[in-house]
């Protein structure tokens, strides 16, 4: 036979085959009066015949316009039942890892809440719950990766795998929580097999279970739970490392390029962790040393460290191993200066001449410690600070304002002894208050 009359073959079958479906479409209103209907179900014959879901005699329209309207409809219903199971058990198959089976037993992973409830079919598993079902909880939020244990005599099992704190939750299938080791006896399982069947198969869970790509408020809820997830992330917030940090600073080593500000709150946070970061940038060290300048006794271990750095850090250490060292550095930065006053406020005795000292620095020493009042001017706020935590820095002063004085005298029956010249009126008021 030609090419040719095979072509013309073809286009004669297929106009039988629609003039077939014109019939039976005419037939079947006649049966029942809503043409747009029949018009539906035929066009399903035709999917379900193309997908094989139908087969043999039953592809055959003709059978179906002999049968009638009420036989087909009921046909197709049936036949696009058939074809939903199969798909989702197709779906299931997809959203599943089976990762063991033996003559016993089948053990898979779940990747999916539908397919936890598949598996989980008949048991007490909140996790396989029709109503309030926790497997988003279990496998997004709290980082566990569920292993199904189906065993052939119909028991089934379940264990929860945490691969940040390696702890293993094992249930029977009314929900009650089990041993590892009664576990193993009841399923022959190890916790070594069910890691090893992790590593196996890493790949797909972590890209069915990943935070990538979930709301803001399920990323924080992942983090609070268990904040060793945050080396899951790719691109972390701010928020969240910081949330990570909080429960541990040593967690900012499992964030992904952290950003400086975060690597500088944990460092604040455990110091120690400093050495982890040694090439910041300078602009990074500066703002550590701002916050932590007891760096600048380390600062050998930055490789980005200025030369005025090196410098501060160089006077520094002569400072920390001898504050009255501070006498042989009169162009001391105003850092050092800020290093000696915190280390001995008395520091002040030497350094308030220097150029770089400044009010800010006499101010914060005087609050430490009062007496080192004398070595400045202060305002009358200062001096009444310094004089109410310890009088006796009035005798240091002939000028004092009557309004100082009154609230020191009203605080301090022993105050009045200090004061250089005290006005009548200090005088009476001391008299009428202490007598």
């Amino acid at each position: 036979m030609s090419e040719i009359r095979k072509y013309i073959n073809l286009i004669e079958s297929a106009m039988r085959i629609d003039e077939s479906f014109k019939n039976t479409k005419e037939k079947f209103i006649t049966q029942y009066d809503n043409e747009q209907e029949v018009k539906e179900y035929i066009e399903k014959f035709k999917e379900l015949a193309k997908r094989n879901i139908i087969k043999g005699q039953d592809k055959d329209i003709g059978k179906w316009i002999k049968a009638g309207w009420e036989s087909f409809k009921e046909f197709i219903d049936q036949s696009s039942t058939q074809q939903s199971k199969r798909q989702y058990k197709k779906k299931v198959k997809s959203d599943s890892i089976t990762v063991y089976e033996d003559d016993e037993k089948i053990v898979v992973i779940p990747l999916s809440e539908k397919v936890s409830c598949y598996y989980g079919k008949n048991t007490q598993w909140c996790t396989a719950a029709t109503n309030d079902n926790m497997f988003n909880k279990y496998a997004i939020i709290q980082r566990n990766i569920p292993f199904y244990v189906l065993m052939r005599d119909g028991s089934k099992f379940a264990c929860m795998y945490n691969k940040h704190t390696r702890v293993f939750d094992c249930y029977d299938e009314r929900d009650k929580s089990i041993t590892e080791g009664n576990f193993k006896n009841q399923t022959g399982i190890t916790r070594a097999d069910m890691i090893g069947w992790y590593n196996e198969y890493k790949n797909p869970i972590e890209e069915a279970f990943s935070l990538d790509g979930r709301s803001d408020q399920t990323k924080e809820a992942a983090i609070r739970a268990n904040p060793q997830a945050i080396s899951e992330l790719e691109s972390p917030s701010a928020r969240l490392i910081k949330i990570a940090i909080r429960s541990n600073p040593k967690n900012i080593l499992l964030v992904q390029n952290p950003p400086i500000d975060s690597i500088v709150d944990a460092v604040v946070m455990q110091p120690t962790l400093a050495s982890k970061f040694t090439d910041l940038p300078a602009s990074a060290i500066n703002k550590l040393l701002m916050k932590m300048p007891e760096l600048y006794l380390q600062l050998d271990m930055f490789d980005n460290a200025t030369t005025q750095m090196q410098i501060d850090a160089k006077d520094i250490k002569l400072v920390d191993n001898n504050i009255s060292d501070i006498t042989k550095i009169p162009n001391a930065s105003e850092i050092v200066l800020w290093y000696a006053i915190e280390q001995n406020p008395l520091v002040v005795k030497y350094i308030h001449n220097y150029k770089n000292f400044n009010y800010a620095m006499y101010k914060a020493a005087v609050s430490s410690e009062p007496t080192v009042i004398r070595y400045g001017e202060p305002d009358d706020e200062l001096l009444a600070h310094a004089a109410y935590h310890n009088p006796v820095v009035l005798s240091y002063y002939d000028n004092i304002s009557d309004e100082v004085l009154e609230f020191i005298i009203t605080e301090h029956d022993d105050a009045y002894q200090y004061i250089k010249n005290p006005s009548d009126y200090i005088t009476d008021l001391q008299k009428r208050i202490w007598g």
